[in-house]
């Protein structure tokens, strides 16, 4: 065997042991911290944008996440930026998720709403919802509601 297929053999055989030793040591030292980050959580968003003037806009999205992952919705037009993004953190027995909305509703406007739900070790299911509302004297008025609701899988 020459020196390159040595130490390419090499190469292989040490990343084969060192990923069958980290799953026999994440096996043998299994923690409530571990057992937390390896769940998922089903989620809903739903966001309502309500102008003053005109329809309603409305965004519903489930999806599932997993500690360490990213979710995006990217529902953009040619001419206007839509997208939805969270994310989920393990924070030692808890789970953290975090939602981000942005929507540009005009030439002039646009909306970005961030939201977070915190799931507890003991929590199966969390929501947090609101309302914000926005005018001017002289421009548009809006009224803005969200819901985030997660559950544990």
């Amino acid at each position: 065997m020459n020196r390159k297929r040595m130490v390419m053999s090499s190469a292989l055989a040490w990343s084969a042991t060192a990923t069958v030793g980290a799953v026999a040591l994440s096996g043998a030292q299994a923690t409530p911290e571990l057992a937390e980050a390896a769940r998922t959580y089903a989620c809903t968003a739903e966001i309502t944008y309500q102008p003053s003037s005109g329809a309603p806009e409305t965004y519903t999205k489930a999806f599932v996440l997993a500690p360490g992952e990213v979710f995006i919705d990217d529902f953009s037009t040619p001419t206007r930026q839509h997208t939805f993004s969270a994310s989920a953190t393990s924070q030692g027995r808890a789970v953290v998720i975090e939602a981000e909305y942005f929507s540009d509703v005009s030439a002039l406007s646009w909306i970005d709403e961030t939201a977070s739900v915190t799931l507890q070790a003991n929590d199966r299911r969390e929501e947090t919802s609101g309302r914000h509302a926005f005018s001017t004297s002289n421009g548009p008025a809006y009224t803005l509601t969200y819901r985030l609701t997660c559950e544990r899988r």
